[in-house]
């Protein structure tokens, strides 16, 4: 979690943000994912209980385990964008208490590779979230929400993999 946001453009025009992110290591593709629904419920436990405005998830890659969540969160974050991109797509999504006015998906033209199964960093295809939002004092808010994964050759000689 963290600490509050203060934005605004002058010293008695503040608002305060409280924003949670969360890499909830769904890895289903896979069967990698120990309890997974039992997990998925505890997320959402979490997450309905939680004081923030807006939620960045991570590694959320199947669509049904989106719409679990999505159905959980629905009555106090009416607002989400899931970002897809290849095959299971980006795996990140975003809620929100306020609308979003605007969101697109800029998907990462290296992302791992094709022969690196285990990993399916390729097959999923990374990319970042975009999404913007107007904040209850009628702030726009520009969020962005991304996932990447680094492997030991990328400290040498491959930052490029990383974009």
């Amino acid at each position: 979690l963290f600490p509050f946001i203060n934005i605004g453009t002058t010293s008695d025009s503040t608002e305060r943000i409280k924003i949670l992110t969360l890499n909830c290591w769904l890895a289903r593709p896979y069967r990698l994912t120990v309890q997974k629904d039992v997990r998925i419920d505890a997320i959402c436990e979490l997450l309905r209980e939680s004081d923030s405005d807006i939620i960045f998830l991570q590694e959320v890659w199947l669509q049904s385990d989106f719409e679990k969540i999505r159905s959980c969160l629905r009555s106090t974050y009416p607002h989400c964008v899931k970002f897809y991109t290849h095959l299971f797509g980006s795996g990140v999504c975003i809620f929100c208490r306020w609308p979003l006015v605007s969101f697109m998906t800029l998907p990462f033209s290296i992302n791992g590779y094709p022969h690196y199964l285990h990993q399916a960093d390729w097959i999923a295809g990374k990319a970042m979230g975009y999404a913007s939002t107007i904040t209850p004092g009628g702030f726009r808010l520009n969020l962005y929400n991304a996932h990447v994964s680094i492997q030991k050759e990328m400290l040498n000689g491959y930052p490029h993999k990383m974009t």
